[in-house]
């Protein structure tokens, strides 16, 4: 395995590595739309789903969306945390890159700072 790359798979005692990936993919009716309870309940059922994997199986939630920088850490495991909080504070320091998954915190800038920067000087 290559430990440059920041995608995790479960730690495994095992020696052969063997690691199993399960899919699921759930459907509802097109008026099953945020807000109402029809979705409301299919998300806490996936919730309770990924909790008992993750609680039991030591299994990884890809595509995930954690709400805690805590959650991130136990998905990453704290040495690949490291590594990967390091790279991305010396490759992205404001945290502009991929804000989307949630991981880390747009950093702001002061909007003093660039207001010199256009004033024809």
């Amino acid at each position: 395995w290559n430990g440059n790359m920041s995608v995790v798979v479960p730690e495994t005692d095992r020696s052969d590595n063997l690691v199993y990936i399960v899919g699921v993919l759930r459907s509802a009716a097109a008026d099953c739309v945020t807000g109402t309870p029809c979705l409301g309940g299919i998300v806490q059922q996936n919730q309770r789903v990924v909790e008992a994997a993750t609680a039991e199986l030591s299994a990884k939630q890809y595509l995930p969306s954690f709400s805690s920088d805590r959650q991130w850490r136990n998905h990453f495991g704290e040495g690949r945390w490291q590594r990967f909080a390091a790279m991305k504070a010396r490759f992205d320091p404001l945290h502009m890159l991929a804000p989307g998954q949630r991981i880390f915190d747009r950093i702001q800038q002061p909007s003093s700072a660039s207001a010199g920067a256009c004033d024809g000087k």
